[in-house]
Formats: C-alpha cells, structure tokens, sequence
C-alpha cells in the first residue's frame, strides 16, 4: 500500500510551539506524512528547523491540533519527567544499597568464589563461579569484571544493582501525570535527547 495514502486527509495540522518540536509527533507540511525519528534528529537536537521530507518538500514540520496529538505530547512530558527524576534519584549515594567498591574489591580478591556475584545479587552466576573456581577461569573473568565496575558511573551501577533503593526515593506520583499505559515510566532507555553524558553528569556532581 501507498504510504501517502494512509495519511489522514481529515486531520488538522499546525505549526510546532514550545517544547513539541523536541517531544510531539511531527509530520511534513506538505504531504502530511509523520516524519521518522531519523529524519527529524537533528530538529530534536535544535540544530535546525527544517526537514526534508521523501516526497520532497522542505521546511518546518507540522504538529496534530487534535485530542490525539494533545494525549501523545502529555504522555511523552511526564514520562521524560518520570525519567529525569529516576536519573536524578540514581545520581545519590544509597549507603543502605549496595556499593561499588565493595564489588570491585570482592571481584579481585574473591571473584574465583563468584563472591562479587553473590554480594550483587546474582546467585545463579554465583553458583556457577563458585561450581567451575578450580579452572581459575572465574578468577580472570572476575578480574574483567572489576574493571567494568570500576568505570560505572554511579547512575549506571545504581540503576543496575540498587534500582529498588532508587524506586523508594523517587516522589509520588500525580494521577493526572500518569499515561494510559505505564510501560515506559521506568524505561531505563537513554533517548538521544538524554544522551549518556547527561547521566554522568549527575554521578559526577554527586560524588563532589
């Protein structure tokens, strides 16, 4: 089937105000088409606000002005918000959670034993380490595994190992600000508009 004929000739369309152009669906002003995400990455981004759409027209996408463009940009702003607050509550020093060095020290000196498996909750690869330890293969596995401990930032390795400490500090919830359905709340997805660095900046100021 034709992509342009399944574009809804009823729908109403406007130009993007405000933050839509980072979080609304958009669409090409000339055949109404809504635009991919590899498309329109570099409006996201801001670096530009024209598109060039396949059909070949170029300039400023469009935005729905219906109910349902309104519920998609709703529930992409408190899901973006829902994150930002999940990075931010990850970015602190859980002392009641399980810590970093710990980790790393048990993987060096007692990773053959699979110690730092156990210590991180991972009890099958526990066994495993602890069942194969004569072949010294876990020992040097261990080592590896230190080493990427090590370069976790605090964000990273709480979200990992500590995520239910960081679920408990995360504030309640508004019943208007939940989506229909509350799969992505907790995506631990970075987006490209939250790129990595975006991460390790909260670990970074936390640990100053």
């Amino acid at each position: 089937m034709d992509i342009l004929s399944a574009v809804d000739k009823n729908a109403s369309f406007r130009p993007p105000v405000g933050s839509e152009l980072k979080l609304a669906p958009l669409y090409c002003g000339q055949c109404k088409r809504i635009l991919l995400e590899a498309e329109i990455y570099h409006v996201r981004k801001g670096q530009t606000l024209r598109v060039r759409c396949f059909c070949g027209a170029e300039g400023v996408p469009l935005v729905r002005s219906d109910a349902k463009h309104l519920r998609a940009l709703k529930t992409a702003s408190s899901v973006r918000k829902r994150k930002s607050q999940l990075i931010q509550a990850a970015s602190d020093q859980l002392l009641e959670g399980r810590q970093k060095k710990t980790a790393v020290v048990l993987a060096v000196v007692l990773g053959g034993l699979g110690m730092h498996k156990f210590y991180l909750g991972e009890k099958v690869p526990g066994l495993i380490y602890l069942t194969m330890c004569w072949t010294l293969v876990p020992t040097v596995i261990g080592w590896f595994e230190a080493i990427n401990y090590s370069q976790m930032s605090r964000v990273t390795f709480n979200l990992m190992y500590n995520i239910e400490q960081v679920l408990m500090r995360l504030p309640a919830e508004e019943e208007d600000e939940l989506p229909p359905d509350h799969a992505d709340v907790f995506s631990m997805e970075i987006a490209d508009a939250e790129p990595e660095d975006f991460v390790d900046q909260f670990s970074k100021e936390s640990q100053r």
